[in-house]
């Protein structure tokens, strides 16, 4: 029988064995840690390098978009109106450790968007819509130089559009943006598309755009109203009064027929000597012309679209009717699908069943207020006042010949009223007062007012810029149209300087699923 010491002795191996797979044990631990701790740094190291080279290639963004607005364009066909339509705006840039370089391309297919959202003018290499891509791309810097693949690349793409007064849902110039002057129920309603001032075409404020070109009194001053576009029944008392007004817009008007028209300046113009149709004639001073005879003889037959004022007022004291009963002044103007310029110095009204293809000019009474007769344009029944890009009559000069994009041009010119100056930042705005609060009335185009625009309701497909904008029904819906938006600013209009922008469209940003060097033209961002 084996004894105790024996059983023992014959065990001594073990403790060798137990230690050596205890070492192989912890051995193995320590690779492991070391392991994960180099693989936790490289995680890091990739994850750094990803977070510079975006940081990077946002910069790079950035730093184009500035160079692109400092250009000073309106569109961007300085940078795509080429065979690439597109063109580098930044090579090789080096930043905060890395390095980026950017281009600039037209919204084209099938690169930048798909077909059926491409820009017009793509094949005509023009930029049709002030849209465009902006492409970046950046590497950082590794300990062997600069990245060639892996996290430290990176390429990212948003659209630019750019940004004017003209390019909003409303645009107000008493430093209250319209939103904050609506009912409260318009936050459900969405009263206005885009409410939201962050989004590009949403509403903000600054200082209004205004008519350049203003003239006053008749004479061959370059601030006058030249002696030939001024009837001769309407030369005295404009000269005496020093009238002030729109150009081009009252002569475009002025050399328009108004063939609805009945009222001419008190007396009836159905009937024009020699059998010619019914409403007013262009006014013509040129012998040679067919009307001269009739202009001559009776020139309140010559007045075309322009509505004096009254003798004591002819900047202001119209009081003009559009409608169809024999009483209102003249009934539908223009005619679909193409504009006219109507220029009413005073104030006006629009009846039921008429409609006024084009752009309404509008002095206002010169007396501030907002009911009753200090109302400076009312709406009643259903109507539309509707601009169209296609002018008539064709061939007006100056070009173009009517005052599209804009449906509404509200404003007293300055020199008209000494109490009643061009309106400023944020303060004061003109006397001149809009009720367009008419639910079956339609405003296609662009509203302009120096002074203040109730909605209560209305229906405005376009948008308005103006003083003062008060959303004071629910029921109203004014929607941002980029068609007009994008043909603006209007004839004749200043853009004042720094109200005009290069913006990111909204959920326009992408982080591009590979990268890519688009130096020799855009590749797809997936």
């Amino acid at each position: 029988m084996e004894t105790l010491g024996r059983r023992l002795r014959n065990q001594d191996g073990m403790a060798v064995i137990i230690a050596a797979i205890a070492m192989l044990v912890l051995g193995v631990i320590g690779f492991s840690f070391a392991l994960l701790a180099n693989l936790e740094t490289r995680i890091g190291l990739n994850q750094k390098q990803a977070v510079q080279a975006l940081a990077i290639a946002e910069a790079g963004l950035d730093h184009a978009r500035n160079l692109i607005l400092s250009a000073g364009a309106g569109n961007f066909n300085t940078w795509v109106a080429n065979a690439n339509n597109g063109a580098m705006v930044i090579s090789g840039q080096e930043f905060g450790g890395g390095t980026y370089a950017a281009r600039i391309d037209n919204d084209c297919s099938p690169n930048i968007v798909p077909a059926v959202l491409a820009d017009s003018g793509c094949g005509a290499n023009q930029d049709g819509n002030e849209i465009a891509a902006l492409t970046a791309w950046a590497t950082t810097a590794t300990g062997g130089g600069w990245a060639s693949s892996g996290a430290g690349r990176t390429r990212v793409r948003v659209f630019l559009t750019y940004s004017n007064a003209w390019k909003h849902s409303c645009y107000s110039g008493n430093d209250q943006l319209c939103t904050e002057d609506q009912v409260p129920a318009c936050t459900s309603q969405n009263c206005v598309s885009p409410a939201d001032p962050n989004h590009p075409n949403g509403p903000t404020k600054g200082q209004l755009p205004l008519p350049n070109d203003i003239r006053c009194g008749v004479g061959a001053g370059a601030s006058q109203i030249p002696a030939t576009l001024v009837p001769t029944d309407m030369a005295a008392t404009m000269t005496l009064q020093n009238t002030c007004v729109i150009f081009p817009y009252y002569e475009w008007a002025l050399k328009t027929p108004a063939p609805t028209r009945r009222d001419c300046m008190g007396g009836d113009c159905q009937t024009q000597p020699g059998g010619t149709p019914a409403g007013t004639l262009p006014w013509t001073s040129d012998p040679l012309n067919p009307n001269f005879a009739t202009c001559a003889a009776n020139p309140s037959k010559c007045h075309g679209m322009v509505f004096f004022g009254t003798a004591a007022n002819r900047a202001n004291g119209a009081d003009v009717s559009f409608g169809t009963a024999p009483v209102n002044t003249a009934g539908t103007m223009g005619s679909a699908g193409s504009s006219v310029t109507v220029y009413v110095m005073g104030k006006a009204s629009v009846g039921n069943a008429v409609q006024i293809y084009g752009t309404l000019v509008l002095h206002g009474n010169g007396v501030p207020g907002s009911t009753g007769p200090n109302r400076d344009l009312t709406l009643s029944g259903t109507n539309q006042i509707t601009t169209a890009a296609t002018c008539n009559p064709v061939g007006l000069t100056p070009s173009p010949g009517c005052g599209y994009p804009l449906a509404i041009l509200a404003y007293n010119p300055p020199g008209n009223d000494p109490d009643d100056p061009a309106p400023g930042h944020p303060t004061p705005g003109q006397s001149i007062h809009l009720d367009i609060s008419n639910a079956t009335s339609q405003i296609n185009g662009i509203v302009f007012s120096g002074g203040t625009v109730d909605f209560n309701p209305i229906t405005v497909n376009g948008s308005i810029v103006g003083y003062d904008i008060n959303v004071n029904n629910a029921a109203t819906s004014i929607t941002y149209n980029e068609t007009y938006g994008n043909a603006a600013p209007p004839p004749g209009f200043s853009t004042p300087s720094g109200t005009t922008s290069v913006t990111y469209a909204r959920s326009g940003w992408m982080h591009c699923a590979t990268y890519s060097d688009d130096s020799g033209g855009p590749t797809a961002c997936n």
